[in-house]
């Protein structure tokens, strides 16, 4: 889902030039025609640690770009690029409840000449489900749980016999 106006940049286009290394083949245009905002659909997540990585690069046209990368709650970034920055983006955080959010790029440039920041290989990568206690943990807290209800009925039935 897109807002404002971006563009997909690379062949047959006569712009493939500007979506330099690492960007592999075409590269999205956050600019378009007007200021865009590139919007996914909204990404279920568990509770875990995860990654977020992108490649982020400067408009390639001799001026600066602003773009702001939000993703719910966890991430919140703005990127001020130089006209030739090439930026390869790795973040981690933790979830530690359900949720829900779309990952969006926002362009913060006034309109100029249809070409803006450049945004290719987003991805969202799960590491670990850390947060969430393993069988084994599950176990040893279910046994002493029983031990201290144990031991809780052995100090009444003592009362009682008393």
């Amino acid at each position: 889902m897109t807002s404002g106006n971006v563009d997909l940049v690379g062949p047959p286009s006569y712009w493939a030039y500007l979506c330099v290394a690492p960007e592999s083949g075409s590269c999205i245009d956050v600019d378009g025609s007007i200021p865009g905002t590139i919007t996914s659909t909204a990404i279920d997540l568990v509770p875990g640690n995860y990654t977020l990585a992108f490649d982020i690069d400067g408009t390639q046209r001799g001026y600066d770009a602003s773009t702001t990368v939000t993703f719910g709650s966890y991430f919140n970034q703005t990127y001020n690029l130089a006209s030739p920055d090439q930026n390869a983006i790795s973040v981690s955080f933790d979830v530690t409840a359900p949720g829900s959010a779309p990952i969006v790029f926002t362009s913060n440039d006034p309109p100029r000449d249809s070409m803006g920041t450049l945004v290719d290989n987003v991805s969202l990568t799960q590491n670990s489900t850390s947060l969430v206690p393993e069988p084994s943990t599950l176990s040893l807290m279910a046994g002493l749980a029983l031990a201290a209800l144990g031991g809780i009925g052995a100090r009444r039935l003592r009362r009682a016999r008393a």
